[in-house]
């Protein structure tokens, strides 16, 4: 059998950030270093709604939530998925309120989940994402930099990655998240 077969998941990762703060890149690199990885896109799960499909900010709310629910059900069903097959899942979505996170966390039954956040100032998020050839879309979202840091900001491991290549910060989330970054299971109702 050889090492690749016998790969056994550290838990699940959340690479969490805005949107232009590397996320996608961060979590696609970190999947590609580890013996058996899997990617799991919350735009991508998203995006399989396709009649009637609202992202946020969209309306009516109630609709936006119900649907960022549903992503986040998906996400949590794939991460269980990948683990009890050997693979590492990696989310990766932006999450800014600890409501949220509660409800992703709760879903899951793999254990443990580890959280990175990616955190470079305002302004370099907004600078990466003009030249995102796929999308330009921060500007949209720039009210959840300050929730995310108000409602998060004890959880996780934070990264200013602002001077780091998208491979350093990838590398230190794979050395630092599991023993800096685990998230506790959301309290009971």
């Amino acid at each position: 059998m050889n090492e690749a077969e016998k790969y056994s998941p550290p838990g699940v990762l959340l690479v969490n950030g805005v949107p232009g703060s590397g996320k996608t890149t961060i979590a696609r690199l970190i999947a590609g270093s580890v013996p058996k990885g899997a990617h799991i896109n919350g735009d991508e799960i998203h995006n399989l709604v396709v009649g009637g499909r609202v992202h946020p900010p969209g309306k009516p709310e109630e609709e936006v939530q119900r649907q960022l629910r549903l992503r986040e059900r998906n996400m949590a069903l794939l991460a269980d998925s990948f683990f009890e097959s050997g693979v590492f899942p990696i989310l990766d979505n932006c999450i800014s309120k600890r409501e949220s996170l509660d409800y992703l966390v709760s879903r899951i039954r793999a254990r443990p989940i580890a959280m990175a956040v990616l955190a470079p100032p305002l302004e370099v998020v907004l600078e990466r994402d003009k030249h995102r050839s796929e999308k330009t879309v921060a500007h949209f979202y720039i009210n959840l930099y300050s929730e995310i840091q108000t409602e998060l900001s004890s959880l996780g491991l934070w990264l200013d990655t602002q001077k780091m290549t998208p491979e350093q910060a990838a590398e230190i989330v794979i050395k630092r998240v599991f023993s800096e970054g685990i998230i506790p299971p959301p309290l009971p109702r």
